[in-house]
């Protein structure tokens, strides 16, 4: 088909295709972040969390479902319940963006609250530096906690994400998709921001520094984290499909 047209049709067709791929990839940005620079895809090399109960994580490619399953890590925590999967370690050192995004679709009769999201450090004890919830009134939640790392009563909320209040709409749990997108933008000394959006509209956005105090855990490495965890058994389905996760060097 190409043979027959001039050089100039061929490089007119040549750029439209290449704006309209350039076009697909930056719909994929939200629009707040569009002027900030050049997102490239990042490899989180995904893995089960500590281990599930048979079949509880089905992935094809960028697609999972995740179902109820006992939770087999070995913790001093009080969760009985997790289906997730993490990331390879991220350089606490080292100023960079991550986006997560994924389209998410809940399928359950009861309004058991749940992880769905986390930054972690790996501390055994208290919330992580960040934890983005589905709560039981269908509104997001961030958790975030400074730990002794000593047990649950030695934990510390951070205020500056557990005070932020949600500003999007009421979820549904009957299949009902919503694209999830989550920003954290690391500061290279151990802190972070971070921002959510659903369905390409800024909901909520809090920041995490490093504890000043000593005698608080310090951390030293993070991963990302991503599924159902929560303090109780239940049925549930959990779709997220199209899971991706993007970075930029600020």
């Amino acid at each position: 088909m190409f043979a027959n047209l001039t050089q100039t049709y061929r490089t007119r067709i040549f750029q439209l295709c290449l704006s309209a791929v350039i076009g697909l990839s930056f719909a994929a940005v939200p629009h707040d972040l569009k002027a900030e620079g050049k997102w490239r895809s990042f490899n989180p090399e995904w893995k089960t969390s500590c281990g599930v109960d048979k079949g509880a994580i089905k992935r094809k490619g960028k697609n999972y479902v995740f179902t109820t399953s006992t939770n087999q890590c070995v913790s001093r925590g009080t969760f009985t319940q997790r289906s997730e999967i993490y990331g390879k370690k991220i350089d606490v050192n080292r100023p960079m963006n991550y986006m997560f995004t994924s389209s998410i679709r809940l399928n359950a009769s009861s309004n058991q609250s749940f992880t769905m999201f986390q930054v972690h450090d790996g501390r055994g004890s208290c919330s992580p530096p960040l934890k983005l919830d589905w709560h039981s009134d269908n509104r997001l939640r961030f958790r975030s906690s400074y730990s002794l790392d000593k047990g649950v009563a030695d934990c510390v909320y951070n205020n500056e994400m557990t005070n932020v209040r949600y500003s999007g709409p009421r979820l549904r749990r009957d299949g009902t998709a919503y694209k999830l997108q989550v920003v954290v933008k690391f500061d290279g000394a151990s802190g972070f921001s971070t921002t959510v959006f659903i369905d390409g509209k800024r909901v909520m956005s809090g920041t995490y520094r490093p504890p000043s105090d000593v005698k608080f855990y310090k951390s030293t490495k993070y991963y990302l984290k991503h599924g159902v965890y929560s303090r109780d058994m239940w049925k549930y389905q959990f779709a997220s499909t199209g899971v991706s996760v993007m970075r930029q060097k600020p």
